[in-house]
């Protein structure tokens, strides 16, 4: 998967001790609902893969 702008800004959120969708949204400039969908269709589309990138090994 590829870091595009919609996977750091859910990489963002998930890594984000008691971030909203509507604060992290703001400090980003997209709108709440754009940044929940994101965050759905990551988790929905490759949820392994997901749980890899939002918690990366440190080598």
């Amino acid at each position: 998967m590829s870091w595009d702008y919609g996977s750091c800004a859910v990489a963002l959120y998930e890594s984000t001790p008691g971030a909203t969708y509507k604060g992290i949204a703001a400090d980003l400039g997209v709108s709440r609902g754009s940044l929940r969908e994101w965050v759905l269709r990551m988790i929905r589309r490759k949820p392994e893969e997901w749980r890899h990138m939002a918690n990366p090994v440190e080598p």
